[in-house]
C-alpha cells in the first residue's frame, strides 16, 4: 500500500486530479446505476401486481364447477377448454389443500402456509402479492383472494367458505447489476 501511495504522490498535480475525478465519476455512475436498478425493479413489481389485482372479482358458478373437474390434475393434460391456454395461472384452493385449476390455466401454483391461512380466514381485501413457484419450479408472482361466486340473472356475490382463488403470472425477477 505504501508503494501505491508513494507512486501517487510522485505524480504531477494534474495527473492526481485526473485520477481523483475519474474515481469520483466511476463511483457516481455506479451509485446511479444501482439506484436505477432498484427503481426499475419496484416498477416491475408494481406493474405485475396491478395486473394481478385487476383479476379480482366474482367468478361464475360454471367456471368454479368446471375447475372442480380438474382437482389434482395438471390443467395442461385437459384439452377440453375452448379458450386455449392463458399466460395466467388460476386455481381454486380448498381448506384441505386440494388445488383445482381453472380451464385454460397455464398450470398450477404451489400453495404456501400463508395461502392456507388465507383460505381458512379470508380477508375481503385479499392477500398481498408474493413471489412463488409453479408446479414445475418456474417463478411466478402470486395473489390469493377469497372465492366469490356469482350465478343467475341478478348476480349476487356470495363468498365460499374455506375456499380461495389463486391468480399468478409468470415472473422473472431482474438480476442485480
Amino acid at each position: 500500500m505504501n508503494r501505491a501511495v508513494r507512486r501517487f504522490r510522485t505524480l504531477p498535480i494534474r495527473s492526481r486530479l485526473a485520477l481523483l475525478v475519474a474515481a469520483a465519476v466511476a463511483f457516481g455512475v455506479a451509485a446511479v446505476s444501482v439506484t436505477c436498478w432498484f427503481i426499475v425493479q419496484g416498477k416491475l413489481y408494481d406493474e405485475i401486481d396491478t395486473n394481478l389485482k385487476a383479476q379480482k372479482g366474482p367468478v361464475s358458478y360454471g367456471s368454479v364447477k368446471r375447475a372442480g373437474y380438474n382437482c389434482g390434475r395438471d390443467p395442461k393434460s385437459s384439452d377440453e377448454s375452448l379458450h386455449g391456454r392463458s399466460e395466467y395461472y388460476t386455481q381454486v384452493v380448498k381448506a384441505d389443500g386440494t388445488v383445482c385449476a381453472f380451464d385454460g390455466s397455464a398450470g398450477t401454483v404451489k400453495v404456501t402456509s400463508s395461502d392456507m391461512a388465507m383460505v381458512k380466514n379470508p380477508s375481503w381485501a385479499g392477500g398481498a402479492p408474493r413471489t412463488g413457484t409453479d408446479s414445475e419450479g418456474n417463478p411466478v408472482r402470486v395473489l390469493i383472494m377469497p372465492l366469490i361466486v356469482t350465478d343467475g340473472p341478478v348476480p349476487v356475490p356470495t363468498p365460499v367458505d374455506n375456499t380461495a382463488v389463486v391468480v399468478a403470472a409468470p415472473w422473472r425477477a431482474p438480476s442485480p447489476p
